[in-house]
């Protein structure tokens, strides 16, 4: 919400200066005007009037084994089983959506011999994480490693690994791991929306059986919730969690730099946590009373309380936020866009990119491409109406809709008859 604010706030300055330098000269918003305290203080009482924070529960154990099963079945549906494999490496991942999507260099490690066939880690470099805020930080990857050994007895990364090579899914740096889907049928080269990503994780609940009361909630934040939430109840100690978190106190930073490997024994941990729940020692959808059951505990139920994990909002709450300052900013503005259009627009010729909020203009009545030559796929969503306040817009797209440059007086001279 924060960075939306930030966003947008920066778009209306940019208004004010554009007016004050275009149109009205002493433009009433000056600078002393907008660091005005009281201008501040309402600004204050505005955003104490914001919803309240909304979080996602965390997948529950029936969900995880749900989505495992669907990973290895080979009857089923293969693009469900990449999708599913992709969420399930972000649960045991710990990671959020963008986390996921930035995975590159994915193997296994495993033990030889291996007994079991599930045994060893999932390791993965993230090359942009949200906790990288500062320049050394972007410079250097994120290892994130997993158990391999779920909550069932199945291999479901192999599983999904063969269901990636069969599909053709673009591998690379830079490349996301689950691709948005082109209306052709192709992998496209961007992700899909955090929004999307989030509906397509509720359609496989609801397929794989999930009561739609425990979907409607769900999320991508959801899966980075899971294991840190089943963690945070089991009670393990408050570093394993920050390490299975991917965060450090500041304490921490210069033994974990040295030690080169300090996601180890909390690992271990999450897998001691794991293993109880497989052998029905440790029940975390239960509450609080039975999460340690013992013979002849009912079972309390689904816990739908908001997960144990950090405190941040979900990635796709984003878009339906930037959704109404979009709205409101329509009814503040007045009309207004860098370049007037040559011929006014209409609003079946305009789609808006759900991730940017960028504004494209169909090239045809088709609906398939656009007029800078993308294909309109389902990151794209259709405007109600045209905005007053044209930004941020294509330049390809609004390129032919642009007003024809003026006329210089020796070339309107010249046309003049002699």
């Amino acid at each position: 919400m924060v960075a939306a604010v930030r966003k947008w706030t920066a778009i209306v300055m940019r208004f004010i200066e554009w007016a004050d330098r275009s149109v009205v000269p002493a433009f009433p918003f000056s600078e002393e005007a907008i660091n005005s305290m009281r201008l501040v203080g309402v600004a204050r009482a505005c955003y104490l009037t914001k919803r309240k924070r909304f979080q996602r529960p965390p997948l529950t154990t029936d969900m995880v084994l749900r989505l495992e099963k669907l990973v290895v079945t080979a009857g089923g549906d293969k693009v469900d089983r990449f999708i599913a494999g992709f969420f399930l490496l972000s649960v045991y991942m710990r990671g959020r959506y963008s986390d996921t999507q930035n995975m590159c260099n994915i193997f296994e490690d495993r033990p030889n011999p291996d007994p079991t066939g599930l045994g060893g880690y999932l390791q993965a470099d993230v090359a942009r994480s949200k906790t990288s805020y500062t320049t050394e930080r972007k410079t250097q990857l994120l290892p994130m490693v997993a158990p391999r050994h779920g909550l069932s007895d199945e291999d479901w990364f192999t599983a999904w690994s063969q269901v990636r090579q069969e599909l053709r899914v673009p591998i690379g740096e830079g490349k996301p791991v689950l691709p948005a889907v082109l209306t052709t049928g192709h992998w496209a080269g961007h992700p899909p929306s955090a929004a999307v990503a989030a509906g397509w994780l509720r359609s496989l609940l609801r397929k794989c059986g999930v009561p739609e009361i425990q979907c409607a909630r769900v999320g991508t934040h959801s899966c980075k919730a899971t294991c840190l939430s089943w963690c945070a109840r089991f009670g393990i100690d408050n570093y394993d969690q920050r390490v299975l978190g991917f965060h450090t106190a500041p304490g921490d930073r210069s033994a974990q730099v040295y030690s080169r490997d300090a996601v180890s024994s909390s690992v271990r941990v999450l897998e001691e946590v794991l293993s109880m729940i497989r052998s029905a020692e440790f029940a975390p959808d239960n509450t609080r009373s039975g999460y340690f059951p013992t013979v002849g505990d009912a079972d309390a139920g689904y816990n739908v309380d908001g997960s144990g994990s950090e405190d941040s909002l979900d990635e796709e709450e984003n878009e339906a936020d930037c959704e109404q300052l979009e709205r409101a900013l329509d009814r503040v503005a007045d009309d207004w866009a860098e370049e007037v259009p040559i011929r006014p627009l209409k609003a079946e010729q305009l789609v808006r990119n759900r991730a940017s909020r960028m504004l494209h203009v169909l090239a045809d009545e088709s609906g398939n491409l656009l007029t800078c030559g993308r294909s309109c796929t389902k990151n794209y969503e259709r405007v109600a109406a045209v905005p007053s306040f044209l930004y941020p817009v294509c330049n390809r797209c609004f390129a032919a809709v642009q007003r024809d440059p003026p006329e210089t007086p020796g070339a309107a001279s010249s046309q003049q008859p002699g």
